[in-house]
């Protein structure tokens, strides 16, 4: 049976929770019976003694990334549908400036498609900095892309709101500001 049908059959999030139970099973059970500890493996890394540790890891690593690459080429892994939803700046202590050139290599260097929301996350007082910048003629196409500031006072203020709808961006988009 097709990975379509599976997810016809049981919905998509029955579908998504059992997936994820599936891997989680398989790989807790690897784990358990190789002693797989990425921290282990990074330490012996770290201390360039490569051992068995790090060469599970690694197993592991590439059996992963290899397995994926046959679900694409055998045709039962469909990513050409798959695109970035929304994309977050979180600018704390660096500069704003920085955030938004992060943000328009990201909106210009990426495949991102129409409809993809951007966010500048950023303390709130910050806000009069980001208006600053954006008066700047280099950022002058920036409201093209459509970035948003999302204030931490409004993620603070609305997060159990914003936690109990479950999925979707409407709940940040409304919290956010238009820039």
């Amino acid at each position: 049976m097709e990975l379509s049908a599976w997810i016809e059959r049981l919905g998509e999030p029955l579908a998504l929770a059992g997936g994820g139970a599936l891997v989680g099973l398989t790989f807790g059970f690897m784990a358990q019976r190789s002693r797989f500890c990425l921290r282990a493996a990074v330490i012996e890394f770290w201390r360039h003694t490569p051992g068995q540790r790090l060469a599970v890891w690694l197993l592991a690593f590439s059996s992963a990334v290899v397995a994926v690459q046959a679900l694409i080429v055998s045709g039962l892994l469909d990513t050409s549908g798959a695109r970035v939803v929304a994309a977050f700046e979180v600018e704390h202590s660096t500069s704003i400036y920085s955030g938004i050139v992060r943000m328009l290599d990201l909106a210009l260097g990426c495949a991102l498609g129409a409809g993809t929301a951007m966010f500048l996350v950023a303390p709130d007082d910050r806000r009069d900095q980001v208006a600053q910048q954006l008066r700047r003629p280099a950022f002058s196409r920036v409201s093209e892309l459509g970035i948003r500031y999302l204030p931490y006072g409004e993620l603070r203020l609305h997060r159990a709101a914003i936690g109990r709808f479950g999925t979707g961006l409407k709940p940040i988009l409304e919290v956010s500001q238009a820039l």
